[in-house]
């Protein structure tokens, strides 16, 4: 079952036992932002791979948030062909942003260790 922040703006939590329910919306709520909490995975802060599947979904908005991403893999955070829209409050992920070549929208409050910002 999907867990909502706000269902009406679309605004839905990422939790990889709901990939497939996750799949299927974002297929069908192109519209729809995909919430990354690190703090709500503090029990698989030791999974490195928790994210593996995230690229599954077809999500365009993300919104990070929390702390202890250093505790994943993220690479699957770094490129998304159809990502149009970034919101990153802390996330220690050091971007390249040629890895979003449809950008559009991009809040972020980190810049050190990215790369290619006016790209």
């Amino acid at each position: 079952m999907l867990q909502f922040a706000n269902e009406i703006k679309k605004r839905v939590y990422f939790f990889p036992k709901d990939i497939n329910d996750l799949n299927t919306y974002f297929h069908q709520n192109a519209d729809a932002t995909l919430i990354v909490d690190f703090d709500e995975y503090f029990e698989n802060r030791n999974q490195k791979d928790f994210f593996n599947d995230i690229n599954r979904i077809p999500f365009k908005k993300i919104l990070l948030i929390g702390n202890g991403s250093h505790n994943y893999d993220l690479n699957n955070f770094k490129i998304n062909q159809n990502l149009v829209e970034l919101e990153d409050k802390y996330s220690e992920i050091p971007y390249d942003f040629t890895g979003f070549p449809n950008l559009e929208i991009l809040r972020y409050e980190h810049i050190k260790n990215c790369s290619n910002f006016l790209h």
